[in-house]
């Protein structure tokens, strides 16, 4: 391979992307279930939250009620650890937070579970870290 088409190859790399090739971890959140789904207050249609990691919002859903098994099917790339926010979106930038957990670059190599709550809701995410 020409140097030059080497080297777009790597500028092309997202920082996710980077941080894998370095040595670091790739966590994918499966999915979660909605334990409680209050955060807009009770009978409020429920939470609309999204997600982000390392502050990086990459994936949202609305509508989501007490009950619900929401499949995420969302990576991202890191080093060292990662932090992951969900966030209830609400208009106005008024948005409640849902709860968030840390994760380090050990891999898990299987689906692993938490349970994180914030402003009402509660919910039980289901991810894994792969190298």
């Amino acid at each position: 391979m020409p140097d030059n088409q080497q080297k777009q190859l790597f500028t092309e790399l997202t920082p996710e992307e980077g941080a894998v090739i370095q040595g670091g971890a790739t966590i994918t959140i499966i999915g979660f279930e909605a334990l409680e789904a209050s955060a807009d207050g009770v009978g409020g249609g429920g939470d609309d939250p999204y997600i982000k990691f390392n502050g990086q919002r990459k994936w949202e859903r609305g509508g989501v009620n007490k009950g619900d098994k929401i499949f995420v099917n969302t990576s991202f790339g890191f080093s060292g650890k990662v932090k992951v926010e969900f966030t209830d979106n609400d208009p106005g930038g008024r948005d409640d937070t849902l709860g968030n957990f840390e994760v380090n670059d050990v891999v898990t190599n299987a689906v692993v579970s938490t349970t994180i709550a914030g402003s009402g809701s509660s919910y039980r995410v289901y991810y894994a870290v792969f190298p």
